[in-house]
């Protein structure tokens, strides 16, 4: 017979109505089939959310919390690959307006009195003389300015601008160009003109020769009473009582003028294609030289000055869209920087603002903007789970947009990618203002 102490007791659980079981005795399973999992993704968006608020109320730069990263795009430092688009005061995005584009003049079609216009600062030139529009000769539409300076020490009319940091252009790209028709003169034109001497640093004038039946353009800077650059192009680069374009600009470091889109024969002088242009001390002049009396005699249309990167007008001609400077790149592509984290992450979420400046942006991949989260450091990406939009806006056109949490491959740096898609000029154009990701 068996020992009575081998004998187990089986008793139904119904049978067991008082008493409290050991830790031990419960299996986790018995408890968690009777608990519904807390959603914590709505707190850590509406805590994104806030955050993103907070940094732009404050104009913070990008920074990290323990389990998230705020980007309001106020600078550079947490950008990564940037492709076909870039930073632009507060937000990123594919439609660009450049804004080096720091003065503009159509001959005066919407000026009552010829006027000139900074374009960044919107303040007008102050004219001189009796320098105004002139309907005989345009070269678009009904009027283009006319310049009387007809003697080398006689600057009749000229429009000047105050000092600025505008007119300095460093080391960096720059450009000007635009439309002139100059009489048959033996005499030196000056057109552009920085700064009231020759003895400070980066003064210079931009001005057309016609000397022994030679057309030349030059461009010359001026440092401690003598030219430290002088670059000109081949003779003949033009020809007298007709409309002619002409550029000059700085591009990766070289100086080269153009006439009629043909790039000329530049030879530089003095000095190299590297010295430093401009200033912020001087006025700028339209139609005479500051360090000398010499003015221009002739027609001018469609001036630009370009500080940064110079673009061609398309056959050289303006329209209503291009003295704004607006590019469009079609796709454009943002990534984070490298983001450490403290241990490995599998799950990404977050909260992002945008704005539609032009017509309205569809959501995720094959769309007009799609985020994708990666927790290795780019290896792997998966687009965000969900995209929803969260009501009020943000503020006035700035949209809220929840990001669902997302599974990725595992690992240490957790980043954001950000991808565009059928950006185009004046019909879309979707600018990401902020992303909060948590992880």
């Amino acid at each position: 017979m068996a020992n009575y102490k081998d004998i187990k007791y089986q008793f139904p659980t119904s049978a067991i109505t008082s008493g409290t079981f050991a830790d031990a005795r419960i299996s986790s399973g018995s408890v968690t089939q009777h608990v519904t999992e807390t959603d914590l993704q709505p707190v850590k968006a509406d805590i994104t959310a806030l955050a993103l608020r907070e940094a732009t109320n404050e104009s913070s730069a990008a920074f990290n919390l323990p389990n998230s990263f705020i980007e309001t795009f106020t600078d550079d430092t947490n950008l990564g690959t940037q492709t076909d688009g870039d930073r632009v005061s507060g937000y990123w995005g594919t439609a660009l307006v450049e804004t080096g584009l720091v003065f503009f003049t159509d001959g005066g079609e919407s000026e009552s009195s010829g006027q000139f216009t900074n374009k960044v600062t919107g303040v007008n030139g102050t004219i001189a003389g009796d320098l105004g529009r002139n309907t005989t000769s345009p070269k678009f539409g009904t009027y283009s300015h006319y310049f009387t300076n007809n003697s080398s020490n006689e600057v009749d009319n000229y429009a000047s601008f105050p000092a600025s940091s505008d007119w300095s252009f460093g080391t960096g790209d720059f450009g000007f160009d635009g439309w002139l028709k100059i009489p048959n003169n033996s005499y030196e034109y000056v057109l552009i003109g920085l700064g009231s001497n020759n003895t400070t640093a980066g003064n210079f004038y931009f001005r057309f020769n016609e000397w022994a039946g030679n057309r030349v353009g030059s461009f010359v800077v001026f440092s401690g009473g003598s030219a430290i650059m002088n670059a000109y192009t081949g003779t003949s680069a033009y020809s007298d009582d007709t409309w002619f374009h002409f550029a000059v600009q700085r591009n990766a470091g070289v100086i080269r003028m153009f006439v009629n889109g043909v790039s000329q024969t530049v030879t530089v002088s003095v000095g190299d294609d590297n010295v430093s242009i401009g200033n912020s001390s001087g006025g700028l002049y339209i139609g005479k030289s500051g360090i000398s009396p010499q003015g221009m005699y002739g027609y001018l249309d469609a001036l630009r000055i370009y500080k940064g990167t110079y673009k061609y007008w398309a056959d050289f001609t303006p329209d209503s869209s291009q003295p704004v400077g607006t590019t469009t790149n079609a796709t454009g592509t943002l990534i984070q920087s490298a983001n450490a984290v403290g241990s490995n992450k599998t799950k990404v979420g977050g909260t992002f603002l945008y704005k539609d400046n032009a017509g309205t942006a569809t959501l995720g991949s094959a769309n007009d903007l799609a985020i994708y989260f990666s927790c290795n450091g780019g290896t792997n990406w998966t687009e965000a789970a969900g995209y929803t939009a969260i009501t009020p806006v943000y503020s006035t056109g700035i949209k809220q947009v929840r990001l669902s949490e997302t599974t990725c491959t595992g690992g240490t740096d957790v980043r954001y990618k950000a991808v565009w898609a059928n950006q185009s000029t004046g019909s879309k154009e979707t600018q990401l203002h902020g992303i909060g990701i948590n992880y």
